[in-house]
């Protein structure tokens, strides 16, 4: 008998919320000595939007970002990635659409306008490997640190975010760290933490094991 009145409820309450999608391509301008490096990905976001009578905890909207980063290889041995982030960038770029849930809806229908710029607030986190056969080389970043890293040349130009009906980009990220990478850094992420308990890790190896646990490239959709 709940079974019945559980059901009812369920289509209830999912007919309240709303969803909305989109798919985004991040383009990367990557200034080098050799002259600039394009990049670019196509992810996928998907965000629910409750009413507020059915904001049990304040939540306005569930959002998740699926796909993976924005990866550059810049030849020896040495790569670039944006860290995927929660998926509210792109709302916060097109808040001048609305209020919620009218900037989801707004953003939907932004597919064939020229792409916008990503300010320097918005930016995600990279993580650049100046050595990607060797883990411990990676450093966690920002934009204007990339000079820091890989040197004199070397800068972000620009990043910009464009909606798009283009598919979800698969497989770029493998190509460039190379197959069994994320059983490498699940190697590594399991090490440092063993050490930490053992009492053997050094304070600049426990922050960057907490760094390591932070990092996602890849996150599988549906």
């Amino acid at each position: 008998m709940m079974r019945f009145l559980l059901l009812p409820m369920f289509l209830f309450l999912a007919a309240c919320s709303q969803d909305f999608r989109w798919h985004q391509r991040l383009m990367m301008t990557l200034d080098t000595p050799d002259g600039p490096i394009v990049a670019s990905v196509v992810q996928r976001v998907d965000v629910t939007y409750f009413p507020k009578w059915m904001r049990l905890d304040g939540t306005s909207r569930l959002t998740n970002l699926t796909g993976e980063s924005l990866a550059v290889d810049l030849g020896g041995r040495r790569v670039l990635l944006s860290i995927l982030d929660d998926g509210l960038m792109t709302e916060r770029m097109f808040k001048d659409l609305g209020r919620r849930p009218e900037v989801f809806a707004g953003i939907e229908d932004q597919i064939g306008q020229a792409p916008r710029p990503v300010p320097d607030e918005l930016l995600p986190q990279f993580v650049a490997f100046t050595d990607i056969g060797d883990l411990t080389t990676a450093v966690e970043l920002r934009a204007k640190d990339i000079p820091r890293v890989f040197g004199a040349g070397y800068g972000l130009r620009e990043m910009t975010v464009e909606i798009t009906e283009a598919p979800v980009t698969i497989g770029t990220v493998e190509r460039i760290l190379g197959p069994g990478f994320s059983a490498r850094l699940d190697v590594l992420r399991q090490q440092r933490v063993a050490d930490r308990i053992a009492g053997k890790a050094d304070p600049e190896n426990r922050a960057f094991s907490e760094e390591i646990g932070r990092w996602t490239f890849i996150r599988n959709f549906e």
